[in-house]
């Protein structure tokens, strides 16, 4: 009798630790991945790139702190992103790099097709939180945010 009542409240406290553990695990969204527009697919070809090159697409809701000119970048949850292999090995080295006189994070410069198809510079970084990491979208984010939805009130 002893027995039963002790493997109860085994079983019990092991349910209510596996209820905890899903309750901490972190949900990833579900990711749909629609083909790329033609337009878009134009505009690479004409740029002389072939659509198995392109390494990232990004499709992402857009959160206040996206638009807001305090913060001024675009993020990108390390973890969302569905192609690791975006970047080359030295692109990520130069990302974990610092720059020697202002400490901050070095980025590296590419080259950003927007929904208006037009074509812009831009700088990728990558931030390190203390349990996640973000690419983020710096420099002319902003002003590729304007121009993209001119309906946005800032």
């Amino acid at each position: 009798m002893e027995r039963n009542k002790t493997q109860t409240l085994l079983d019990e406290k092991q349910s209510k630790l596996e209820d905890r553990e899903k309750k901490r695990r972190k949900i990833k969204p579900i990711i749909d991945t629609p083909g790329l527009p033609d337009e878009l697919k134009e505009k690479i070809s004409r740029m002389g790139v072939q659509i198995s090159q392109v390494k990232l697409v990004i499709q992402k809701a857009l959160y206040g702190t996206d638009l807001s000119y305090q913060h001024m970048r675009l993020s990108i949850p390390v973890n969302q992103v569905v192609s690791k292999d975006f970047l080359t090995p030295q692109q990520k080295m130069v990302l974990e790099t610092r720059d020697i006189v202002s400490n901050k994070k070095s980025n590296i410069q590419f080259n950003l097709i927007e929904p208006s198809l037009e074509q812009t510079k831009i700088h990728l970084a990558k931030w390190d939180m203390n349990e996640s990491s973000n690419y983020v979208l710096l420099n002319d984010w902003m002003q590729v945010a304007e121009g993209t939805n001119s309906s946005l009130e800032w």
